[in-house]
């Protein structure tokens, strides 16, 4: 079964169950309350997540549709969550799956933190003892569900610029699969060479490229010590940027083609030759590496974007941030090494396509519709404000913003310092700026039957979510005005 594959935090057979339960197939063989408000909770979450695959034209809807599932499942979520166990962190990372999906649905970083301290909680991120380890099948669905947690955990962190929730140095847990310990590179000498799948092979190799980008992210950005087998900075730059890479060789398009671990190597480049607070003043072979890989990440997101189904917005919208602000600093302060390395042009067009991409993911995210207008007001004021010339007090200090958001020094934005905001017009992205899906979309939203019948039997089934559709083949499900319930 291909449901949720990039992130398996279930196994088959137990969503097989929750889905039985939820439509009351075995309810007459279960006296178990606990599980069947965990299939209350879980079968709307993975519907609300299957729905996003849709490619269907009216995104509007097909969120709304997806909130209103999720808002069925927290019906349920004060008993499922009110302890610590392995299916309240089942059902914590379903509602971070979905916040990556649709941002506005939960907090990320809270929420990823959450389901950290619960993994620790149960033992999760130490290899089990003995007793555990004898019986294979719980040792592997263990450290399959810490490592599923500790993707998550980076991938919010390392896009948001924030600190993890659980440091590498605390981590003793194997890979599942035979993949041994990622951080000494031992193998599981009980259970090597189990990888039997392309879907396991990626999860392993979407583990290692967080892995190195948790590295980065904590040397540039944390002052976490040096390896003992650098010498210095400089040296371990090197010997990163090899890793990385090796990364991005093993990610080339193929049997294995995944855009994530396509955008993964040049994410690490970002994050290794950007100014930061470790190493503010980069070196040329640095700024013209940091302005290729941003580029060719703002390009690569605008291709998945255009293309739809399941698009992690807040990722791309806090990585391609980060990224377009880069580009803006090495225009802004380096011209003359950007115009020698034929960027400039390369360069200019990548933000004009970061703003296009934030209007895109605006329905997704709306906040991104302001940070497009944001972006647009950096650029017009960088071109008023060539360097050496002394603007308006405004512009200086929205200048000041850009040099802050690169070399990460703490302060707060000039929006919290009292400066007085300029009037400006609402701009047409703003305009046309799609409301509270979930909340605004007022009556009727499901009441075009055509719609509905093209979503459920064309739009899904062709896009693959064989599970999905089966299911809603099988029990009709009715659209009512906030919610979807199966009768």
């Amino acid at each position: 079964m291909d449901i949720l594959p990039r992130f398996p935090c279930f196994e088959e057979d137990e969503i097989g169950k929750y889905f039985n339960l939820f439509y009351e197939q075995e309810l007459s063989k279960t006296t178990n309350e606990t599980l069947a408000d965990i299939a209350d909770f879980v079968v709307p979450m993975v519907l609300a997540i299957c729905s996003l695959t849709s490619r269907n034209n009216s995104f509007e809807k097909v969120a709304a549709l997806s909130e209103a599932l999720q808002s069925d499942a927290l019906r349920h979520a004060e008993r499922i969550l009110q302890h610590a166990s392995i299916q309240s962190l089942q059902c914590l990372l379903l509602v971070i799956q979905l916040a990556l999906l649709l941002p506005n649905t939960a907090n990320l970083w809270h929420s990823t933190g959450e389901a950290m301290r619960i993994a620790v909680c149960l033992g999760l991120h130490h290899e089990p003892d003995d007793r555990i380890r004898r019986d294979h099948k719980l040792c592997e669905e263990r450290r399959k569900l810490f490592w599923v947690v500790y993707q998550l955990d980076r991938i919010v962190s390392i896009s948001a610029g924030c600190p993890v929730a659980l440091s590498d140095e605390h981590i003793t847990t194997q890979l599942p699969y035979g993949g041994g310990s990622p951080f000494h590179g031992d193998t599981d000498s009980n259970h090597s060479g189990n990888i039997q799948s392309v879907t396991q092979e990626r999860f392993l190799m979407r583990t290692h490229a967080c892995i190195l980008q948790s590295e980065i992210h904590a040397t540039q950005f944390f002052d976490q010590s040096l390896p003992d087998y650098v010498k210095d900075h400089a040296d371990w730059t090197n010997k990163t940027n090899e890793a990385v890479q090796r990364l991005a060789n093993e990610a080339t398009p193929g049997s294995l083609t995944d855009p994530w671990l396509i955008s993964a190597p040049y994410q690490c480049r970002v994050l290794l030759h950007r100014p930061c607070s470790r190493n503010i003043v980069v070196s040329d072979e640095s700024l013209l590496a940091v302005v290729t890989a941003a580029t060719n990440l703002i390009a690569l997101d605008m291709n998945v974007a255009k293309a739809g189904g399941l698009v992690m917005a807040f990722e791309i919208g806090n990585r391609d941030f980060q990224a377009g602000m880069v580009l803006l600093y090495a225009l802004r302060n380096h011209p003359a090494k950007l115009e020698e390395a034929s960027l400039t042009v390369t360069a200019e067009r990548a933000l004009s396509d970061l703003v296009h991409l934030f209007n895109l993911l605006s329905s997704r995210w709306p906040p991104l519709a302001d940070t497009a207008a944001y972006i647009n007001e950096l650029v017009d004021t960088n071109l008023r404000n060539p360097v050496g010339h002394s603007g308006s007090a405004y512009d200086m200090n929205v200048l000041e913003e850009l040099d802050c958001l690169v070399t990460q020094r703490r302060i707060h934005s000039i929006r919290h310092r009292n400066v007085v905001l300029p009037q400006q017009k609402k701009s047409a992205a703003a305009a046309t700026q799609p409301k509270d899906s979930g909340q605004q979309m007022g009556e009727g939203l499901f009441e075009d039957e055509n719609w509905w019948r093209d979503f459920i039997n064309d739009d899904l089934m062709r896009h693959g979510v064989q599970f999905l559709s089966s299911r809603t083949r099988e029990f009709n499900i009715r659209p009512t005005q906030d919610k979807i319930f199966p009768i």
